[in-house]
């Protein structure tokens, strides 16, 4: 597995494009196509979640369809990101 595939199934479901992906590994400095190194991306994400919460907290309305991310889900979502990365919080 790849550092983009690892960030693409870390971040599947909740909106996050291939875009912003790129985004990530350019900011991170990591080759999207290296082998994944779990540890550095994981702190990629948290270091530059400002990446990914702008996708987050986006209203899409779209041929009467309309979705909104709930901003709680997304603090648990970062929380956990962040106790798994230093211990406790």
């Amino acid at each position: 597995m790849t550092n983009f595939e690892y960030l693409t199934k870390r971040l599947d479901g909740i909106g996050v494009n291939d875009s912003d992906i790129e985004l990530l590994l350019l900011r991170g400095e990591l080759d999207g196509n290296d082998p994944v190194n779990i540890d550095y991306c994981e702190r990629v994400l948290y270091k530059y979640f400002s990446i990914v919460i702008k996708v987050l907290v986006e209203k899409v309305n779209e041929g009467g369809y309309s979705m909104e991310r709930s901003l709680k889900a997304l603090n648990e979502f970062y929380v956990r990101l962040t106790k798994e990365l230093f211990g406790k919080f």
